[in-house]
């Protein structure tokens, strides 16, 4: 199943770009944003650049939006980072330092191989062996 973006960062990205979506997402993502109607805001241009800033004020300026927190976007993101930092050589130690991660965590990632290119997964999670213990999950098998 894929991920499907909400309206509001459908709208997002296409004025400025899956990058700097994260961006704002990462950094302002749950939270009401005024977009001036000038894209002169230092914190916008920062953020998002002096030229994403310049075209989201001309598309939405003047105007408070909920920037959505996407997380499940963002994690798939880290998650693919991962993979591939972790393939081109570096430690699962280094990598669990960097993403602020337990070394198992950065295990499991790795070893799912991360989200199918372009391809984000918002299906159930997995529920884990505790949760499927309670909930008499009975797919699984000791080996």
């Amino acid at each position: 199943m894929k991920y499907r973006l909400p309206p509001i960062a459908r709208r997002l990205e296409a004025i400025l770009g899956r990058a700097a979506l994260r961006k704002l997402a990462s950094a302002r993502g749950g939270t009401l944003l005024y977009v001036p109607l000038r894209g002169r805001s230092v914190w916008l241009q920062r953020l998002v650049g002096a030229d994403g800033a310049q075209r989201l004020a001309c598309e939405l300026g003047g105007t408070t939006i909920v920037v959505p927190r996407l997380n499940v976007l963002l994690r798939a993101d880290r998650d693919t980072e991962i993979v591939a930092r972790y393939r081109s050589g570096e430690s699962a130690c280094a990598l669990a330092r960097d993403y602020a991660l337990n070394y198992r965590t950065i295990q499991r990632i790795v070893a799912s191989g991360g989200p199918s290119a372009g391809e984000t997964s918002a299906a159930e999670p997995h529920a884990g062996p505790q949760l499927e213990l309670a909930l008499g999950d009975t797919r699984r098998t000791n080996p």
